[in-house]
Order: C-alpha cells, then structure tokens, then sequence
C-alpha cells in the first residue's frame, strides 16, 4: 500500500501530540530549576561577596577560594539541590510514559488504517500490544532516565565549583566581578537543565518509537517495514534529511536520529494484492524527496543545514553523495544515534 496524504496526517498528528508532551514536560523541569536557582543566588551572592572583600591585590587564587567556607557550603548546598531537582526529573518523566506509550499504539493503527481503501479496513485485522510488553517499555525507559540523571549533581556541582576557583581578578570594580562569577555559576547550575531536558525528550521520543515497534511487531504479518521520515525545515540536521525516506525491517528500532531528534517512523502496510487478492493500481508513496527539496534552497539554508562550509562544498561540487553525508554513532551508555558524518570522513 501506498503511504498517503492521509497517513502523512496521522504522522504529523502523532508528532504533534509528543511534541506537546516534551514540551510540557520540558517546561515543568525548567519551572523547578529556575525556582532552585532562585534559592541558591542569595547564598552565592553573599559568599562571593564576602570572599572578595577579604582579597588582597587583584587576584584571587584558587586555593583562597577552596577555604572560603561560605562558598563551599553554597555549592554542598547546590548538589544537594541537583539530586533533588534529578530526582524530580524521574518522576515527571515517568508519570507520562504511560500515557506516550499508548498514544503510540493508537496512533499506529491509524497510520495503518490510512493506507487501506475505505470500505477494506475492516478486511484487516489489527492487533495491539499486550500490556505486558507495555509495562516493559516503562520499567526500561524509566531505567534509563535513572542512570542518565544519576550524574548530572556531581557533575554540574564540579562545573558550578570551576567557574568559581577559575582565575578571579579584581580590577576596580569587586562588585561587578561578583555578579559576573554568579552569572558564570547560574549557567554551570543550568547545564544541569540543559542535560535534563535533553534525556526527556530522548527518552519520551524513544518509548513512543519502541512502543510504535512493537504495535508493529504485532502486525507484521500485515506490513513491509517502515519509512524515516524527517521534517523538511532548515531546522533539521543533514544526518535526517539524508535517511529521509529510508526503509527499514518491520522488526528494526527507530529512528535513531539524535538527541531531541523530531523525525518519526511511518509503518507501510502490504499491497492489496498481497493482503486480500485484489488486483489493484497502487499509487506511489507521498513521502517528499528531501534531496530535490534541499537543492532547491538557498544557499544560506543549504550551509545553516550542512553547518560546515567545507561539507556544502563536497555535496555540491558531486564529491560526496547524499547518502554519505548521514554516519551511525555509537554510544554504548546511551543510545547509537545516526549524525551529520564529520568533515574528515569525507574528504
């Protein structure tokens, strides 16, 4: 069967409806950090103030910051706030899981649903997950937001301590060195966020993905795999546009595009020739060709896309062909991801 305007659709509506539930979520951790700093930027502030009132000449070192009390209880202050901004992380993450995994399965039977002629679908028998299978995504989702999170206290609290120890010069004004270095400390404090929202979206995206798998799992009789497909703005990377389109094994997990990647897995169902018998003209998928609609832009969308120069350069000048410009990374404590192939490897 043909993948159809209509399919499109339930595509770009299951997408919106994961969209609106990382973002909410995004949101909610985002509220929690801010409140955190909120609560940590006067104990910042005062130590800081009190620890370059006391220096001599223009600069402070590192080991007077290291005896400064008041500064080193402001950052144990810190990482305990980390764990239990982490610890916030796992549980808003995990109180929709449930509720991604099942908009996954509907929306998978929708896609399929659109592929068959009206009046056929009942013909085709649908079979959805069982909830054992269900309950399996959570439990391995939530144990990867657990293990992602875990370092995020430690780590950040050692970012916030760097750029408090990091040469400390005077000059003339202590005061505006002061809120320099706080502003310096709120953004080692917000790396934390960053790293937060960037494992929600991966890891909401990867249970809607893994929960679509196995709904197709249950229907593999009925399909030929699935496609990648990408969104076709500038905002999107070469590595997803180049596998825009691609076929993969019904059994196959994805997409594995990056990190708070948006592209999605369109199933493809059988022909009717093949499902019911019926000899049947079939229209060609409806999927857009990403290369013909990247060489249509400008050149400054093909280069904010390519984000290199030099590899523009190789695509447009036939040195490179479109499908080399997408690599498999391998990440053994997360998540093999597909990213724009490096320079290097293509010269």
């Amino acid at each position: 069967m043909a993948i159809n305007s209509a399919t499109l659709a339930a595509v770009a509506w299951m997408r919106q409806q994961i969209r609106s539930l990382t973002d909410a979520e995004v949101g909610r951790l985002t509220a929690a950090w801010v409140e955190a700093w909120d609560e940590l930027a006067p104990e910042f502030s005062a130590a800081l103030t009190d620890l370059l009132s006391t220096a001599e000449g223009t600069r402070v070192p590192a080991s007077m910051v290291a005896r400064s009390r008041r500064v080193q209880d402001a950052l144990t202050h810190a990482e305990a706030v980390l764990v239990e901004l982490s610890r916030h992380t796992d549980s808003i993450l995990v109180d929709d899981l449930a509720r991604v995994i099942l908009e996954a399965a509907e929306g998978h039977v929708q896609v399929l649903q659109s592929q068959l002629p009206t009046g056929d679908i009942r013909a085709v028998d649908f079979t959805r997950t069982d909830p054992q299978a269900m309950a399996a995504i959570v439990d391995r989702s939530t144990q990867q937001i657990t293990s992602r999170t875990l370092p995020i206290p430690a780590e950040q609290a050692q970012v916030m301590r760097q750029s408090i120890i990091r040469g400390i010069f005077l000059g003339e004004h202590p005061d505006a060195v002061a809120r320099l270095i706080l502003r310096r400390t709120e953004w080692g404090f917000n790396g934390g966020l960053t790293r937060a929202a960037r494992i929600a979206r991966t890891e909401m995206l990867d249970a809607h993905r893994e929960a679509a798998r196995r709904n197709a799992l249950a229907n593999r009789d009925i399909l030929t795999g699935w496609v990648w497909q990408a969104t076709l703005d500038t905002d999107t990377c070469i590595s997803c546009l180049a596998n825009h389109g691609r076929e993969y094994p019904v059994e196959e997990f994805g997409p594995i595009d990056h990190p708070n990647g948006r592209c999605a897995r369109v199933d493809k169902v059988k022909s009717m020739s093949d499902l019911l018998g019926l000899d049947l003209d079939e229209p060609d998928d409806a999927i857009p060709d990403a290369q013909a609609w990247f060489d249509a832009l400008p050149r400054a969308d093909q280069l904010a896309i390519m984000g290199s120069p030099k590899r523009l350069d190789l695509y447009l000048n036939g040195d490179v062909a479109w499908q080399d410009l997408t690599v498999r990374k391998t990440n053994p404590d997360w998540r093999d991801s597909m990213i724009p192939t490096p320079v290097p490897q293509l010269t």
